[in-house]
């Protein structure tokens, strides 16, 4: 029956398919009237385009309507006549996505006189329940787009339009786009009416977009749009230009140089010199008629009304670089073992018996316990209590001093030390500094044609080609230094037939192919050299990843080759009859990609390992009591890498290369109904199937839930192999088809008249439009697209992937020590059910991965044209999307599970979460009842078969990786609202203003970020499995207010305005002259604590330890009352801290008691980073030349004011384990925190850019 629904749904997309065909195309609907409203029938109506002379014709029907659909961007002249009444003839302008409705009153008189309207159409949208924004060419070119790295981006324009935000503003424009509070990475961006539809992430257009002088204009569609789009939540739509009956063309360049800059902050406070900064973009564009001259005989050839071509060509030249101030190196004493820099006062923990008393805590051998106390890793002894209990603990290191050529400390640390540059002040954090540099070079090159083959069939195509190649130095040193190449071709052909004047078809073809190839400059050395054993790298591999918590690490860098090709067709057949405009369409894309598998590897290192963890005792008026000794107050992750005590490690050798295909097929109809004059109807119905993620062999493994695993006696959960041929399944992908892809759309847009009721009195003379709409949308998320998920994550057993993760005991052990041989390692291919037990990190992916998400939009909105050609409109927008993937933890023991367990661990008088991290054999836990799950438990987790470990739902296994689980939602509601002006009197403007809010568990599509893309990775993943309720709050991306406002003025001075008309020296020196500016306004984002909790402080090991949440305490202001932001700025080079530095105030919040989650939100609404405010300036001259040359200078200067926006300088500012306790004196005077303080400038300094353009 599926089988059958397939073949139906490509029945369909055979003999009509899709208006996506037409997102780069407008139209024009009309209706005749005579001067006492009466319709006119059988009126003909003519329609040129002005700089084509392409004719169209149409009728009017019976009930004096008129229609041309699909209809190039551009200026149109239409006339209407019919005997017994003067000719009517008007300017009519087209723009990208939308459809220009128009009455038209014929007086009675001679046809052969004319009346012309000079009164432009109104730029109401009568017929379309859509909200979103149209950009025109002249905003594009005139308004001040910066080079930011890259070519100049018209995506820069969409965050201009209410609704639309960036994530993170700043020195570089951020496109992970949130349209109308939807996740990041949603949204599709269309070229000529073909999507990107890149394979990893819809709308993904960085490395391939097209030229700014290449772009007509374009649309932004927030909600709503029409049942002619799907598989996206919001549509950015764009027009290439096209030839006219005349050559035009120009050559231009822009550039930036650092000797125009001001510096940046940061730099400024420290002394640094400025760093050297310069890009060029330089290019041109030629269109018109296609001509062959005479002299070629046969091949000779005239286009002019006919055939027409434009081709552009743009160049673009990065040499940048950048002073990095914010970067911390192994510190230089910590390189000597001496960690007395972060020796501290003994801790003091809650008294168990009365909370608001601090107690000072001391070890079960009764010593006192210090802040920052190195302990020894490689040794550990058994001690009696106070409580009469034998406990295991480690030795503090005298003075915090790791002696010289100390037994235990690690050959092949020494040996990676060196590749760790020095230090070049003797501060713990921030210690290093480097300028950092990059170099991008791109090129965009782009010819279209359209031909007119008669006056009923147009055929048009383009072929784009583009590369993009980057390289940089790295962070530290070269070890993570990368280039990569990213060629692309993009092919497009749309076709239109008019079979009627009521009946249109047009059918498009679009081929993409990208290719990226990335690798490391310095390949890493073979692991032997570095002092590893047991595993290595094929030749050519990057330096393996060396990870220290809270200071920056080396190498990590991965290869990759991913090609992709997308193969797209539709077709829409357009049908007016009467009052309806009838559309019935579809669409099927093809996507394929080709993902050779990386060759890397990862060692992480925590302070945990030399951390005294476990059970300490506090003196309380009954006796001593244990308690836990918080997490991170001890140890280092250095001090854990001197002695080579790995945390976590992974490598994956990539042994295939992956082939993964996609097949989308779409069927929609669309009825616009012109209900009334005044009233119109868009009903609309969709329907998408998608076939998720399909590998061409089948090469695609996951963790089976319900499979039982041989290697652990027969429990569920194993490993199943996709494909055919000795173990495995013979099923062809991981994720499900979803088969329930209907989606309903309703909107109507009305216009009250002044003659008819109450809205018309208020609204009335036909120049408002009030306009509803219901719509839902399934986006391509989840399997449906990569979405960041490939590679081992999706091949383990046909890929070799190896990982060791801590074993979570009472001490905090060492997954391994680095000097002894890698554990576990096996060569690819291994088709073992038993693949990554033990303490290893296994992917989980469920079949509803192959769901695709539901959004469901809906919204009201006032639009109403004021004197003067201004267009003002107020819309509330509400979104709500579900099903979106969400990387969980699911191996983490249930709390109903761990609380039978309450009652044995206050018989053995320890907290419940020491308790679980007891030994299975500890006669405590044997007293428990509580015994292995299957015969080598111990066998296998050596130090980790702990109580704990026995309990988790899937005890064979560490931390379980379920990495697109689609459970995660958002919603938003917003106020959007602008005010528009087409250019006209030497103005053109846009102002627009949000205000939203946006709250839920996911703001982006992209896999590991999905949860909190502006958190960082494993910020993203939730605190606890079995609460996502809690995870709710405002989502990384909510901005509350936007106020953005672009113009361009043209002064009036000069030939052919008010002041100075004159000619000669005099009009070509003061005329020409114009003022564009771009003003950005926004509130910050939501800031995000991280709580890291390890071994027993870590909850029911609910994750990896880094996404916990602090608690808050209760009454006291999130925002430091002392902040000033004159202190904020580089970290000084030794100990101490004052007050005024810190904008987190770290008295509002409190670490939760160990083994337990924190109730601070996820993100914070009354803590965001600084206001973003931002004013670009463009002051241009043209200067007539000739009739037909003239010559355009602009400059244009980017954060005119030079304000400074404080930023983070990294994660280091949110983790709440690096805070002071108070900001007391005696807490800050050695303090060496980066916690809480500004270090960084998220805007870039002003920037001054200078263009000359030479237009013919």
């Amino acid at each position: 029956m599926r089988r059958l629904t397939l073949a139906s749904l490509a029945v369909i997309f055979l003999h009509a398919t899709i208006a996506l065909a037409q997102s780069d195309r407008g139209a024009i609907t009309g209706l005749v009237v005579d001067q006492q409203d009466r319709v006119i029938p059988g009126a003909a109506v003519a329609l040129i385009n002005t700089e084509t002379n392409v004719p169209s014709a149409a009728t009017t029907d019976e009930s004096g309507s008129f229609h041309f659909p699909s209809l190039i961007v551009g200026t149109y002249e239409l006339s209407v006549e019919l005997s017994g009444f003067k000719t009517s003839v008007q300017q009519v302008s087209v723009e990208v996505g939308r459809s220009v409705a128009l009455t038209v009153t014929l007086t009675p008189g001679d046809i052969a006189e004319t009346v012309t309207v000079e009164a432009a159409p109104l730029a109401l949208d009568t017929t379309t329940s859509d909200t979103g924004t149209t950009v025109t060419r002249r905003q594009i070119l005139d308004l001040p787009v910066p080079l930011t790295g890259a070519m100049r981006n018209p995506l820069n324009f969409v965050v201009l339009t209410p609704g639309v935000s960036g994530s993170i503003p700043g020195a570089v424009p951020d496109l992970r786009l949130n349209i109308s509070g939807a996740p990041a990475a949603s949204a599709e961006v269309f070229v000529d009416g073909v999507p990107f539809a890149d394979t990893s992430s819809s709308g993904n257009v960085s490395t391939n977009h097209p030229a700014l002088e290449s772009i007509g204009e374009f649309k932004i569609s927030n909600n709503n749009y029409s049942a002619e789009y799907g598989l996206a939540t919001g549509i950015v739509s764009f027009t290439l230009r096209s030839g006219t009956n005349q050559f035009r063309g120009n050559v231009f360049e822009y550039l930036q140089n650092d000797a125009l800059n001001a510096q940046d902050f940061p730099s400024k406070a420290r002394g640094e010199p400025q760093a050297p900064l310069k890009q060029n973009e330089y290019g041109f564009t030629l269109g018109g008629p296609l001509w062959l001259p005479r002299g070629l005989g046969p091949l000779s050839y005239d286009g002019h009304d006919r055939t027409f071509f434009f081709t552009s060509y743009s160049g673009f030249k990065f040499r940048p670089s950048a002073n990095n101030p914010n970067l911390t190196t192994i510190p230089n004493r910590f390189r000597e073992g001496d960690f007395s820099q972060l020796l501290g006062s003994q801790l003091h923990v809650p008294n168990p018996n009365n909370p608001s008393q601090l107690l000072p805590l001391v070890d079960p051998a009764g010593r006192p316990v210090f802040e920052g106390g190195i302990y020894d890793p490689t040794e550990s002894r058994t001690v009696i209590g106070p409580d009469g209990q034998a406990y295991q603990i480690r030795d503090p290191f005298p003075g915090n001093i790791i002696p010289p050529n100390y037994a235990g400390l690690s050959a092949a640390s020494q040996r990676i030390m060196q590749d760790f540059p020095q230090a070049q002040t003797d501060a713990v954090f921030n210690n290093f500094f480097r300028q950092t540099r990059e170099v991008n070079d791109e090129e965009r090159f782009v010819v279209k044609i359209d031909h007119n083959i008669s006056p009923l069939q147009r055929l048009s195509g383009s072929l784009s080609l583009g590369s993009s190649r980057e390289s940089n130095i790295g962070t530290l040193n070269e070890l993570d230094a990368i280039e990569n190449d990213a060629p692309s071709w993009q092919v497009r052909l749309a076709h239109t037939k008019t079979f009627s004047p009521n009946l249109l078809n047009t059918f498009v073809f679009g081929f993409l192919r990208d290719r990226f190839t990335q690798g490391p400059i310095l390949p890493g050395p073979p692991l032997s050299e570095l002092g590893f054993e047991g595993i290595d790298l094929p030749s050519g591999a990057p330096y393996p990843a060396i990870g220290l918590r809270n200071q920056n690490g080396i190498g990590g860098t991965t290869f990759s080759l991913v090609a992709q090709n997308r193969f797209v067709l539709s077709n829409v057949t357009t049908w007016v009859r009467g009052s309806h405009t009838l559309k019935l369409g579809g669409e099927l894309r093809r996507l394929q990609r080709n993902d050779q598998s990386a060759n890397a590897g990862r060692f992480a290192f925590e302070p945990t390992q030399t951390a005294l963890g476990g059970v300490g005792f506090v003196n309380t008026a009954q006796g001593p009591v244990g308690v836990s000794i918080p997490t991170a107050t001890t140890g280092n992750s250095v001090a854990s890498f001197l002695f080579g005590a790995v945390d976590f490690s992974r490598f994956d050798i990539g042994a295939t290369t992956a082939g993964y295909r996609w097949l989308t097929a779409s069927g929609f109809v669309q009825d616009d109904w012109r209900v009334t004059r005044n009233l119109t109807l868009n009903l609309g119905f969709r329907y998408d199937v998608s076939v998720p993620r399909t590998e061409v062999f089948g090469r695609v493994s996951t963790v089976d839930p319900e499979l039982p695993n041989p290697a652990a006696g027969g429990l569920p959960g194993a490993y199943t192999f996709y494909g055919d041929g000795e173990g495995r399944n013979g099923r062809k992908r991981i994720g499900d088809i979803d088969w329930k892809g209907f989606q309903p759309r309703i909107g109507f847009a009305y216009t009250p008249n002044a003659e008819r009721g109450l809205l018309g009195r208020l609204f009335g003379d036909e120049r408002s439009v009030l306009r509803g709409s219901f719509a839902i949308t399934r986006p391509l998320g989840n399997d449906n697209l990569t979405n960041g998920i490939a590679g081992g994550l999706y091949a383990a057993g046909f890929n070799g992937v190896a990982t060791v993760n801590r074993p979570g005991d009472v001490l905090g052990s060492a997954a391994y020590f680095w000097d002894d041989p890698y554990p576990g390692f096996q060569q690819p291919p291994i088709t073992d059910p038993g693949l990554l037990i033990g303490n290893a990190n296994p992917a989980l992916i469920s079949p509803e991965a192959g769901k695709m998400p539901t959004q469901i939009n809906w919204s009201f909105e006032l639009q109403r044209e004021l004197p003067g050609g201004f267009l003002a409109s107020a819309a509330y927008v509400g979104t709500h999307i579900y099903q979106v993937g969400l990387w969980q933890k699911p191996n983490q023991i249930a709390p109903d599970v761990a609380e039978q367990y309450r009652g044995a661990a206050e018989s053995a008088g320890l907290p419940l979460n020491e308790f679980l991290n007891l030994p299975i054999g500890d006669p405590r836990v044997v007293a428990s009842g509580l015994r292995p799950p299957f015969d080598t438990f111990g066998d296998l987790f050596g130090e980790g078969a702990t109580a704990g470990q026995a309990l988790r739902p899937f005890p064979q296994y560490g931390n379980i990786d379920n990495v697109m689980q689609p459970v995660g939602s958002a919603s938003y509601n917003g106020l959007l609202t602008k005010v528009q002006k087409r250019f006209s009197n030497g103005l053109t403007m846009l102002l627009s203003y949000t205000f939203s809010k946006t709250l839920g568990t996911v703001d982006s599509f992209q896999g590991a970020f999905a949860g909190a893309q502006n958190a960082q990775f494993a910020r993203s993943f939730q605190q606890d499995f079995y609460d996502l309720r809690s995870e709710r709050s405002v989502t990384s991306s909510d901005i509350p207010h936007v106020l953005a406002l672009s113009y361009t003025y043209e002064l009036p001075f000069g030939p052919g305005k008010p002041l100075l008309d004159r000619g000669g020296i005099v009009g070509k020196l003061v005329g020409g002259w114009q003022v564009s500016a771009i003003h950005l306004y926004q509130s910050g984002r939501p800031l995000f604590l991280e709580y890291q909790a390890f071994g027993a402080s870590n909850p029911h090991r609910a994750n990896d330890g880094f996404s916990f949440r602090p608690n808050l305490v209760s009454g006291v202001p999130l925002i430091n009352p002392s902040f000033d932001r004159r202190c904020a700025g580089p970290l000084p080079d030794t100990a101490g801290r004052e007050p005024c530095q810190f904008y987190i105030n770290p008295a509002a919040f409190v670490a939760p008691p160990a083994g337990e989650f924190g109730n601070a939100p996820k993100f914070f609404d009354e803590l965001r980073a600084r206001p973003y405010y931002n004013d670009d300036l463009s002051i241009s001259k043209r200067t007539q030349i000739t009739d037909r040359v003239v010559l355009h200078f602009q400059a244009s200067a980017f954060n005119l004011l030079n304000r400074v926006v404080l930023g983070t300088g990294g994660s280091q500012m949110t983790i709440f384990n690096l805070a002071p306790q108070d900001l007391s004196p005696e807490s800050l005077e050695s303090s060496n925190t980066p916690f809480g303080i500004f270090t960084a400038q998220q805007n870039a300094p002003r920037r001054v850019q200078l263009g000359l353009k030479l237009e013919f």
